[in-house]
């Protein structure tokens, strides 16, 4: 059981390390969006919103990769207690 939750440790920590500047990006394109919105800078404001779109995708594509991550070691831990 340590082993197992060792790996989970070490998942949730790389996911961390990958996620954080997918998720820098988010929150600087939320940023300059509101700003370029409130300065009235539509096509500026278009530009940011698309840059998080792709963000958000990657952020998406980044917690499905550790969801089958940890789906395959909590079956490996099953599969392993069970014999």
């Amino acid at each position: 059981a340590i082993v197992f939750h060792d790996k989970r440790v070490h998942l949730f920590t790389e996911q961390l390390v990958e996620s954080n500047p997918i998720l820098t990006e988010i929150s600087d394109c939320m940023t300059g969006e509101g700003v370029a919105l409130a300065e009235d800078r539509a096509e500026e404001a278009a530009e940011w919103d698309a840059r998080k779109l792709v963000a958000n995708a990657d952020l998406m594509k980044c917690s499905a990769k550790y969801n089958d991550m940890m789906k395959a070691l909590r079956e490996e831990f099953a599969a392993g207690a069970s014999s």
